[in-house]
């Protein structure tokens, strides 16, 4: 039974939404007016990931790591945070190593070294 809670104890800290001071504890948001939901995810120490579902395009996700350029993939479920940060049309927030923005129609995330996304209904552009 030890072991088991040992184990259980490890994989939540392994994949565990990205937390900073900037975003006090906030690993998912919620773009307004666009209402593309993202997530920010570390996956080890020196290793992260966020997320942006794009329903609109079927089963398929915005996804960008630490280093090399952006992609949209298939994915299998959508993102359901029970309560996500809100990030209004203009704004923009750090989560972790990303920077994200939200626009009209769209979502912007960057990491540190230039490499991002620029996803919406209409549009869709990774670097």
């Amino acid at each position: 039974m030890r072991h088991l809670a040992i184990a259980m104890l490890a994989l939540a800290i392994v994949v565990s939404p990205v937390a900073t001071p900037a975003n006090a504890g906030a690993g998912y948001f919620r773009a307004k007016p666009s209402g593309i939901t993202c997530g920010a995810f570390r996956l080890h120490k020196r290793s992260a990931t966020i997320r942006c579902d794009l329903p609109f395009l079927g089963s398929r996700a915005a996804f960008l790591h630490l280093r090399g350029r952006g992609a949209i993939q298939h994915v299998s479920s959508f993102l359901h945070p029970h309560r996500p940060l809100v990030l209004h049309q203009g704004e923009t927030r750090r989560f972790g190593a990303f920077l994200c923005t939200s626009r009209s129609k769209t979502v912007s995330c960057r990491s540190g070294d230039g490499h991002g996304f620029t996803v919406g209904h209409g549009f869709q552009l990774v670097f």
